[in-house]
């Protein structure tokens, strides 16, 4: 399924390697960022967005990810198009520029988690359209369909959590 992917080397790794790439990226740029702002205590461990999204959902989601994507025998040739690629590719700068500009988190220091969030946004949106299209027209066993709601609720629940209790960081000296 991700034979044209871009990230096509990622997505062969073991998931676990996957789930602490996501980990270490996503959760260790925010920690990086709440040092340099010394929000640690105030931010990034009471931020549930941060705690429980960034920390758990996110690298939870990359490891059902990979599995998925690997555990797919068969996939259909449409599914391999470049094309998918560069249409989620754009989509998700997209949502990663507009996410930095809505909480302000316009700077260098933030830079690392703004490139994250392109990356992950890219990861869900190309999965959550390919997977369902492998699902539907592809018939995929019972497993492959748990994965796939999974994610799809888990990625919900990060954004509720992130609107619900955005990342307000103390503007930088």
């Amino acid at each position: 399924m991700t034979q044209n992917d871009f990230l096509n080397f990622l997505f062969n790794l073991h998931p676990f390697v996957l789930a602490l790439i996501a980990w270490i990226w996503g959760f260790g740029s925010l920690v990086l960022y709440g040092l340099k702002t010394k929000a640690i205590k105030s931010v990034v461990l009471r931020t549930p967005g941060i705690i429980i999204g960034d920390f758990f959902i996110i690298p939870m989601l990359a490891f059902m990810i990979v599995y998925f994507y690997q555990a797919v025998e068969s996939p259909l040739p449409e599914i391999i198009s470049p094309y998918w690629t560069l249409i989620t590719c754009i989509i998700g700068l997209i949502l990663a520029v507009v996410s930095a500009i809505r909480f302000n988190l316009i700077n260098y220091w933030f830079f690392p988690h703004i490139v994250f969030y392109w990356f992950m946004a890219y990861i869900f949106l190309t999965f959550l359209t390919k997977g369902i299209y492998q699902l539907v027209l592809g018939d995929g066993p019972l497993l492959l369909w748990i994965i796939w709601i999974l994610v799809l609720v888990g990625v919900l629940i990060h954004l509720i959590l992130g609107v619900t209790w955005s990342k307000k960081f103390p503007e930088l000296e």
